[in-house]
């Protein structure tokens, strides 16, 4: 993650949205908002960090999942169906 802030104590976590169902797939597609712990903190330094999502309250799979880290940065990644 990319961010600004006053310190580097920000954690990350993701808001789940509805499963869609892709018409004529067994693929799903759901968003999930990643959501920042200190969402005000000033904007004063950059820092970067590596973060890790369990996937453990994914509502489906396999899906194409849209995340949304903040305005414009749209990323979106293929979870595969659980073993």
């Amino acid at each position: 993650m990319r961010y600004a802030g006053t310190n580097s104590s920000h954690t990350f976590s993701l808001q789940w949205g509805q499963c869609q169902d892709v018409n004529g797939s067994k693929l799903h597609e759901v968003a999930a908002e990643v959501l920042d712990s200190q969402w005000q903190d000033e904007a004063v330094r950059p820092y970067k960090k590596t973060v890790r999502f369990s996937l453990a309250d994914m509502p489906c799979r396999p899906a194409k999942v849209t995340l949304r880290t903040a305005p414009r940065f749209i990323y979106t990644v293929l979870i595969p169906r659980q073993s």
